[in-house]
């Protein structure tokens, strides 16, 4: 899976690599993925982890990337990086 080596390149094995791509550090990840999980902020369709549609969602913001360049990094439609942006956007303004 693309998507899935790619979230591990970034927040699996250092934080250097974690703040550069996401801007903060693997705990504070985590903790983010489990305060939305915890408060069943985050709508789970079984084919995007918690982790991919967090891990994206910060990706895009930290780096003013457009959704269709992101998509073809993780094999997705622009529409689909689209519609999860904003269910994360959504579930952390709350």
């Amino acid at each position: 899976m693309v998507g899935s080596a790619y979230l591990d390149s970034i927040i699996r094995y250092d934080d250097v690599q974690c703040v550069n791509q996401i801007r903060m550090d693997r705990r504070t990840f985590h903790y983010l993925c489990r305060m939305l999980r915890d408060h069943n902020r985050v709508k789970l369709d079984g084919v995007v982890t918690m982790e991919e549609q967090v891990c994206k969602f910060l990706h895009i913001f930290s780096h003013h990337v457009k959704n269709c360049t992101f998509g073809s990094r993780f094999c997705r439609l622009g529409e689909t990086i689209s519609r999860y942006l904003n269910s994360i956007l959504h579930r952390v303004l709350r």
